[in-house]
């Protein structure tokens, strides 16, 4: 029998991702608003704790993350890279797009993000139930 390893998410982190939830940028409005109620055939969730990371939108069915960056981002470089790592060991693959890309070509990114789901169902993902690496 494997045993599942959870980290407690410290009660702070889940105040702060509450409040990401209940105060959106223009960006991740934009674009929740095309995931919510299954638009795309999957559930999708606004800032779910993963690893200790807050992700702006998780579908837990497929592991797909969805990171909406804004200019706050071009700085944190390394730590997006250690982030999507941290993603990426258990399964979860991590798509990104900028607030410019959300905002204009809204087209584009929804078809970015119907081709993952394409294919994340096509592979039968298993969800990850082993220990924490």
């Amino acid at each position: 029998m494997a045993i599942m390893i959870r980290n407690k998410v410290k009660p702070e982190k889940k105040h702060y991702a509450r409040k990401m939830r209940n105060n959106p940028t223009f960006s991740e409005n934009t674009l929740w608003q095309q995931l919510r109620k299954e638009k795309l055939g999957v559930k999708f969730r606004r800032q779910s704790i993963i690893r200790g990371y807050i992700a702006d939108f998780y579908c837990p069915e497929l592991h797909i993350v969805i990171e909406v960056d804004g200019n706050s981002h071009n700085d944190k470089t390394a730590y997006d890279s250690k982030r999507d790592a941290a993603f990426s060991c258990i399964g979860i693959k991590t798509l990104r797009f900028t607030n410019l890309e959300v905002n204009n070509s809204i087209d584009y990114v929804l078809g970015v993000i119907c081709k993952t789901i394409i294919e994340r169902t096509n592979e039968h993902i298993i969800p990850f139930r082993g220990v924490k690496p």
